[in-house]
């Protein structure tokens, strides 16, 4: 890791950090210690089967997987249609 940063937004705790230069992961913490939620930015052949058929076509320019504080996970993807 390297680069880490901490920054208070809405009210919540938010450490940034890289583990290289594709690789960027947040975490965010409430005022009391909890963590509510970490985005880490992945490799589009590390998205499921599920998640990689819905963005066919298309070419991303990020991918983050987004786990919230009970566990649960989400991918978000910004890109556009392949040229």
């Amino acid at each position: 890791m390297s680069n880490v940063q901490w920054v208070m937004e809405n009210g919540n705790y938010r450490g940034l950090f890289t583990h290289s230069p594709e690789r960027r992961t947040s975490v965010t913490y409430d005022k009391n210690g909890n963590l509510m939620e970490t985005h880490m930015d992945i490799l589009e052949s590390d998205l499921p089967t599920a998640a990689m058929d819905s963005f066919k076509g298309k070419k991303a320019s990020r991918i983050v997987r987004v786990v919230d504080a009970k566990g649960n996970t989400m991918y978000d993807a910004q890109g556009k249609p392949k040229q």
